[in-house]
């Protein structure tokens, strides 16, 4: 029989996280039962009412569909969206609650995280599904990962400013405990160790956190997990546009999700990394290239396989912003070693 697992609270959460191989040593499935700690807060502050702005409505969308390719994940045991059917969709529905006469904003993450453990049940041990379900709630929870993921960006920026006016500023900020950074510190690294669900729980937890903050820097005023910041406070936690770029060749098999010929000048592509289940929305670098790979590029695609391909790939910072095609052969054609699986393991850009 599996466990009926009630978190109510996020000590809740914390107890059964570290201890759950303790307290339940059979390893049994685990059904959750959430408590409202599970969510985001946001309040949006001004003269709004009963509406959400356009920059909180893009973060949701990008959020939705972060969660959308775990569930995918979870189910199909693929992070492609195309994979959900109708029915999916309508059963995992990301939903952001707008109170009456204002503009606090809160969402049903629990629901969604009590259906994808629901999906993982016969897929995970019950040590692991506790990490994965329970771990993803409690980094985007504002009750205590959104206030830690806060405190994180805090002391990145102490680092990379020199100003001791912005130095000073940034230090009487404070949005979590020391114990509750470190905890949040230790639910990582725990999460880190259980495989590649786990670890695409963790890129899930940071797209909700880092969405949220980018739509505060296009904000006058919000309460963003229960802190008050000023659309410069929230540039500041972000950090400055102004980042340095890199390109880099890599060489790797992936995944052909999708080929778009529709514009006749350029073939669109999007491809999987193998490891992460990241997904890419690719270009060639020139049409001569374009037109020689298609039918390796459709045969792979029809085929559900691998191409080897070589790409260029720009990052800012840890960011990847663009990636083009320089060549795509069968992915037999690949001899030795070419990339560490970690190289590409970037939230999607191919929403």
């Amino acid at each position: 029989m599996p466990i009926e697992l009630a978190v109510q609270s996020v000590d809740d959460a914390l107890g059964f996280f570290f201890n759950f191989e303790a307290m339940f040593p059979d390893g049994e499935p685990v059904v959750f039962h959430l408590g409202n700690w599970v969510s985001t807060q946001v309040k949006i502050e001004g003269d709004r009412h009963s509406e959400i702005n356009g920059a909180f409505l893009d973060a949701y969308t990008r959020i939705n569909n972060e969660l959308l390719r775990f569930y995918a994940l979870a189910k199909y045991d693929s992070a492609d969206i195309r994979l959900l059917k109708q029915e999916d969709l309508e059963k995992f529905e990301f939903r952001v609650k707008v109170e009456d006469g204002s503009t606090e904003l809160s969402d049903n993450l629990k629901e969604l995280l009590e259906k994808i453990g629901a999906e993982l049940v016969n897929k995970l041990t019950g040590k692991q599904l506790v990490i994965v379900v329970l771990g993803l709630g409690l980094l985007t929870s504002s009750y205590f990962g959104g206030g830690s993921f806060l405190e994180y960006r805090k002391e990145v920026r102490l680092a990379e400013v020199s100003s001791e006016e912005r130095r000073a500023a940034l230090d009487a900020m404070e949005f979590a405990s020391k114990r509750q950074a470190e905890l949040t510190k230790e639910v990582i690294e725990v999460m880190k160790t259980q495989g590649e669900i786990a670890n695409r729980a963790l890129v899930v937890a940071s797209g909700v956190n880092e969405n949220l903050l980018r739509a505060a820097t296009k904000t006058d005023n919000v309460v963003l997990s229960g802190n008050h910041l000023t659309k410069d406070e929230s540039k500041e936690l972000m950090g400055s546009p102004r980042r340095t770029s890199q390109s880099k060749i890599i060489e790797q098999n992936m995944k052909v999700v999708d080929v778009n010929t529709s514009d006749p000048a350029s073939t669109s592509v999007v491809i999987e990394d193998a490891n992460t289940q990241a997904q890419y929305k690719v270009s060639f670098a020139d049409r001569l290239i374009d037109t020689k790979s298609r039918g390796v590029l459709f045969e792979a695609l029809e085929g559900r396989s691998l191409a080897w391909f070589r790409l260029k790939v720009k990052q800012v910072e840890d960011e990847i912003v663009s990636v083009e095609i320089l060549d795509v052969r069968q992915s037999e054609d690949l001899t030795g070693s070419v990339l560490a699986p970690t190289e590409l393991a970037r939230p999607s850009k191919a929403d």
